[in-house]
């Protein structure tokens, strides 16, 4: 089964250039704008990672990272974001 790269990330050009980037480098990639889009249309036993963006509306990378966890298959999550700063995460 082959692994894929999920990028979650609200903003088009930064969709696409992260995914031109990881193709152009021999990863399967698939693409979404949303988290919900993401969790209808991934394929929920197939092996890979996430890049996700931290600061999305409705539901950001870390509710992203909490639906992950839930699940049975938890894929690995790396953060991304355009914000230079960061505001910590209370659990």
């Amino acid at each position: 089964m082959t692994k894929t790269v999920h990028i979650v990330d609200d903003d088009d050009s930064s969709l696409r250039s992260m995914g031109r980037r990881l193709r152009a480098h021999g990863y399967e990639v698939q693409t979404y704008s949303t988290v919900a889009d993401f969790l209808l249309r991934r394929n929920q036993d197939a092996p890979g990672c996430v890049l996700a963006d931290l600061q999305m509306p409705k539901r950001d990378g870390f509710k992203l990272q909490d639906r992950l966890a839930e699940s049975s298959n938890p894929l690995p999550v790396v953060f991304v974001t355009g914000k230079g700063d960061i505001r910590g995460r209370s659990r």
